[in-house]
């Protein structure tokens, strides 16, 4: 009984989930008139899901992520036009969430934090010079509690709290 069982069933179970109608992934670009890539583009998932890479006029890249129905989702990459990069961080359904950081034109941090439905929330830290410079929490996209203000040196210079 058992062989008949294996013999039988176990070519189904290996076809599983394998669709003889499933689409292909597919991969689009669109050029500058330059010649230099403006759009690349990995379709999947009867054209509502892509993976897709924007590009500055001079080539270098300008953002990078997931599209869902239309809507920027998971994790995405931001450059300036020097090729450095600008800021990074989750998406859901078009909204920011979760940790970000932002990053000056020169590549240095220049902030992180916490965003819940694209307001600040959460815990934040401020950079100038890659030196640590303020940290706090954000509630509701307003200063909560209580922020440390730092001096060059990393000594803490004041501390206000914010109700």
């Amino acid at each position: 009984m058992k062989l008949i069982f294996l013999f039988f069933f176990i070519p189904f179970f290996l076809n599983a989930g394998f669709s003889q109608t499933e689409i292909p992934h597919q991969f689009v670009s669109t050029n500058y008139s330059n010649g230099n890539l403006n759009t690349e583009k990995w379709i999947v998932d009867n054209n509502e899901d892509s993976y897709n890479k924007y590009y500055y006029e001079n080539g270098n890249l300008k953002k990078q992520g997931w599209l869902k129905n239309n809507l920027k989702e998971d994790y995405w990459k931001f450059y300036y036009e020097n090729g450095n990069l600008k800021s990074e961080g989750k998406f859901y359904k078009n909204v920011k969430f979760d940790w970000w950081i932002d990053y000056n034109k020169q590549g240095e941090k220049r902030r992180e934090g916490r965003y819940e439905k694209g307001k600040k929330e959460g815990y934040c830290k401020v950079y100038k010079n890659d030196i640590l410079r303020i940290e706090g929490n954000f509630r509701n996209n307003i200063k909560n509690g209580h922020w440390k203000f730092y001096n060059e040196d990393g000594s803490i210079k004041n501390i206000i709290e914010y109700d």
